[in-house]
């Protein structure tokens, strides 16, 4: 079974691997858009910066559903520890509604 073999744990810990890098380069990133100005960023350079954190908090906030879902599976239902795994396809989800966003910045940008 599953369950014994440890993939419950070894779903949550690559989750938090996942939170855990995705959320630096988040900061990384909130880092450079607080220095916009000394950085001399173009307003199109500070969009992107935006957009690339709300992308990696995207993806951290994915892997700490994954971690939810493996943790709730061991505890409910063990045969179904494979949601935890795909729970990471709601990555996609996650880019196309900020490039969605990110389109509607930039348009906004340039109409003005």
């Amino acid at each position: 079974m599953a369950v014994e073999r440890g993939f419950p744990t070894l779903f949550v810990i690559y989750g938090a691997g996942v939170v855990a890098v995705f959320s630096i380069l988040a900061l990384l990133h909130r880092h450079a858009y607080r220095l916009r100005d000394r950085l001399a960023l173009s307003d199109e350079a500070a969009i992107e910066t935006r957009v690339r954190i709300y992308s990696n908090v995207g993806v951290a906030s994915v892997g700490a559903v994954s971690i939810a879902v493996a943790i709730a599976s061991r505890l409910f239902a063990p045969n179904l520890i494979g949601l935890a795994g795909y729970t990471y396809a709601l990555t996609g989800v996650v880019e196309w509604r900020i490039g969605a966003h990110r389109k509607r910045m930039l348009s906004s940008r340039k109409a003005e």
